[in-house]
């Protein structure tokens, strides 16, 4: 896939939901530097912190800090990358009707 092609998305909101963990932040900093307008959906302290119980260990294997992350999202990587357990919270463990509440109130519904 090559990037320069989809130009035209560049001006477009685009949402972005990875596990929360410091490889999903790292993916979505590495996106939002073709796509700046990308916003990140349900990778967020609150989320974490209600779904804690179900999130899992793992080895971590980004060292630095991702350049493009708002300050809550840094935080968010920074306490995850000190933790050695339960430092990935996986989007499929997040449990669906949650999911489309959320979606339901953050996404506008276009007709």
């Amino acid at each position: 896939l090559n990037f320069n092609q989809l130009e035209n998305l560049k001006e477009k909101e685009i949402y972005y939901w990875g596990d929360i963990d410091v490889n999903g932040f790292d993916i979505l900093s590495k996106l939002r530097e073709y796509f700046p307008n990308t916003k990140s959906f349900l990778m967020d302290t609150i989320t974490y912190q209600d779904y804690s119980h179900l999130a899992i260990s793992t080895d971590i294997t980004v060292k630095s800090m991702p350049i493009n992350l708002t300050e809550d999202e840094a935080d968010l990587f920074n306490f995850l990358a000190k933790k050695q357990t339960g430092n990935r919270l996986e989007q499929e463990r997040i449990p669906f009707s949650f999911v489309k509440e959320c979606l339901a109130m953050r996404l506008p519904i276009e007709s």
